[in-house]
């Protein structure tokens, strides 16, 4: 499941969440999804604002990992 960053058609506020692939392109389409708004404390429209980047896994893992001298 694909998350994504909707933005909140009352407030403007955004916010990640997951989409189920059946959704993810009627909602890049333009589809209006209702679901709860933090910042309104209300179930409101949301829109599809640009998807989520981040892959979750640990940045200080692995090769990556810089050490102190």
């Amino acid at each position: 499941m694909p998350l994504c960053v909707l933005a909140c058609e009352t407030c403007g506020g955004h916010q990640p969440f997951i989409i189920y692939e059946e959704e993810l392109a009627e909602v890049k389409d333009g589809r209006l999804v209702s679901k709860p708004c933090p910042a309104c404390r209300t179930t409101t429209n949301w829109r599809f604002a640009f998807p989520e980047k981040r892959t979750g896994r640990d940045r200080r893992s692995g090769f990556e990992r810089r050490v102190a001298q």
